[in-house]
């Protein structure tokens, strides 16, 4: 993938995961939060669109999916884990969640998780 596209689906990642942060942990206006959201979502879906039109597309070769097939089962391993901490952390009355507070936390957890897993098993060289 061309570097101008993934500079742009890493920003609009960027400002998603901000207004993620904002929502959850900052009294804000909720027109901000709802503003930033969109705006990284649509950079994302921008960037991700014109790599697939007009660049080479996404490296497809059997390491690349193994790495990504693995990385995103670990990532759900652990927003499963997160999910059943928070939970018992509600169950507990340790802390209080609200529904935005949960769903906030799982997209957070979800892409976090995802993109560092992968980076960590590009640069290790194998997942085994």
């Amino acid at each position: 993938m061309p570097k101008k596209y993934r500079n742009r689906i890493l920003a609009g990642t960027l400002i998603l995961l901000v207004g993620i942060f904002v929502e959850i942990f900052m009294e804000l206006d909720q027109i901000i939060t709802i503003t930033l959201v969109t705006m990284g979502s649509v950079i994302i879906l921008y960037g991700i669109l014109y790599a697939l039109k007009y660049g080479e597309g996404p490296i497809q070769d059997e390491w690349s999916r193994k790495i990504g097939s693995i990385s995103l089962s670990y990532s759900w391993i652990t927003t499963f884990f997160v999910l059943t901490g928070m939970f018992w952390m509600n169950y507990f009355e340790i802390i209080s969640l609200d529904v935005n507070s949960v769903i906030g936390v799982v997209f957070f957890v979800m892409i976090i998780t995802a993109n560092l897993f992968q980076l960590y098993f590009r640069r290790k060289g194998d997942v085994e």
